[in-house]
């Protein structure tokens, strides 16, 4: 930057540094100079939308998304996130109506299902979320990763700690392993698991992610 003050992506790097070292302002203040810029493209306010909605500030993400998803119709990942940030947000049904913008739009086939299945489970339809998790698969390449956590919840809700196990074990990444066994154990309901996995990752610096019901369900237990 001190060479060229115009480099939009610099600002959104600096932005991720800062939010990961919890510099609040710092980063909204980066990411707010980044897609000021008119030459700003769908990557820097998509960028922003995601950290916006990992604290929890989904309506000002939901205009981000739009904002990323006009300027690059056709990138998945805009579409992809505009799917994944209802689910957290809790507004099921736009979700169902988003995963078909998804899925004509390129979005994997086990994206599209597993996001049915959340939306038809947090809406009490446990039935058809069932039907729509026996099409996805635990490959959760190119999606959100917190979806990791996500796939893990719903398959032990649905599934039961020996279909868990299964999954756990088929997967090779640490990461993805982590991550899905945080939604597992909170799925299970085991509690002392689902919190020293969130300690660890605490204490390891990161930023725990608002994750929506799944959150509203270990607050409550």
């Amino acid at each position: 930057l001190q060479l060229d003050s115009n480099l939009i992506r610099a600002y959104s790097v600096l932005a991720f540094v800062a939010f990961e070292q919890h510099q609040w302002q710092e980063w909204e203040r980066l990411d707010r100079q980044a897609i000021a810029f008119p030459e700003a493209k769908s990557g820097e306010f998509l960028n922003f939308a995601d950290r916006l909605g990992r604290v929890g500030r989904f309506e000002e993400a939901y205009v981000l998304i739009d904002r990323a998803i006009s300027l690059d119709p056709s990138r998945k990942h805009n579409r992809e996130y505009s799917v994944y940030y209802r689910i957290v947000g809790r507004d099921y049904e736009k979700a169902l109506l988003l995963a078909e913008d998804f899925k004509n739009t390129g979005g994997s086939e086990h994206g599209y299902h597993l996001y049915r299945a959340l939306a038809f489970y947090f809406l009490d339809s446990e039935d058809e979320a069932r039907d729509e998790l026996a099409q996805a698969e635990a490959d959760i390449l190119g999606l959100h990763i917190n979806m990791a956590i996500f796939y893990g919840f719903i398959t032990a809700r649905l599934h039961g700690k020996q279909e868990v196990m299964t999954l756990l074990g088929a997967l090779e990444s640490d990461v993805a392993r982590e991550f899905m066994d945080f939604g597992c154990a909170i799925g299970l309901k085991d509690l002392d698991r689902a919190f020293s996995i969130l300690k660890r990752y605490m204490r390891a610096g990161h930023v725990v992610s608002d994750l929506g019901a799944i959150m509203d369900e270990l607050r409550s237990d």
